[in-house]
């Protein structure tokens, strides 16, 4: 029988009677990045890091998809430059992902352009989106399926 400690609601379970409940354990995704995408992306972020003078772009964000998803198409931590897709987006156009790409990797490159305060949706994000061709919306027209 393994050991009382090993188990793992006992964190919870523990901190439920503390009245603080421990945070539930993260599941990862799953899914890996087909190579012919992943060189896509690498292709669009190196097109659109020269398109804003960073040229490093590419080398400073990393692209994970995921299906914990539930109202969003995407995010970025643009001071890590960690950009998140949802896996539901493969479903649709190749011309969506490219765009809800674009739109996080301008979230990271402002943060590398525009050191300090900015909106997340400001001035400086909106430029960068005009700039690779794109109308710079917040909310794109499609749903994510829902998941049972």
């Amino acid at each position: 029988m393994p050991a009382l400690a090993s188990w793992p609601g006992l964190a919870r379970f523990l901190g439920s009677l503390r009245g603080t409940p421990a945070p539930r354990p993260r599941r990862r995704s799953r899914f890996t990045i087909p190579p012919e995408l992943a060189s896509e992306i690498r292709g669009s972020l190196d097109r659109w890091g020269a398109l804003w003078s960073l040229p490093g772009l590419a080398e400073g964000v990393t692209v994970q998809f995921s299906s914990r998803f539930r109202s969003s198409l995407g995010s970025c931590s643009p001071r890590s430059g960690a950009i998140r897709i949802s896996t539901a987006i493969l479903q649709f156009a190749p011309e969506i992902l490219e765009e809800v790409l674009c739109h996080e990797a301008a979230h990271a490159a402002v943060a590398q352009l525009h050191p300090g305060r900015v909106r997340p949706h400001g001035r400086e994000w909106a430029e960068l989106m005009r700039a690779a061709g794109y109308e710079p919306r917040v909310r794109f027209p499609i749903r994510l399926p829902r998941h049972p």
